[in-house]
């Protein structure tokens, strides 16, 4: 479970729409950008939050879960249909490996 400072960094990319950069974190919860960099790290190993290379941030389901969203994203192991309907294509869990080369990709 996240602590209070990582809660209140969830909720603002909340706000932000799920999806945000390191200093949208800071500014919003008024962090220094070292502390922010250092709490969205540890929501990042906790699976709260995805951090790409170029510096975006977003919420996992996970994340969206903690924060009380619902519908938001699809469950875990599901992905939208891209036609943007309701339905959920089933897909294989991703591996920490896959999920490692990805951050590193973006």
């Amino acid at each position: 479970m996240p602590t209070g400072t990582e809660m209140e960094a969830l909720k603002a990319i909340k706000k932000r729409g799920g999806e945000t950069n390191l200093f949208g974190v800071a500014s919003e919860i008024r962090l220094s950008s070292d502390y922010a960099r250092i709490v969205c790290r540890s929501l990042g190993m906790a699976d709260y939050l995805d951090i790409f290379r170029s510096g975006k941030i977003r919420l996992t389901s996970k994340g969206w879960k903690a924060v009380g969203g619902k519908d938001v994203v699809p469950p875990e192991g599901e992905e939208a249909a891209e036609d943007g309907s309701a339905e959920a294509k089933k897909k294989e869990p991703e591996t920490r490996h896959e999920k490692y080369q990805r951050w590193m990709i973006s």
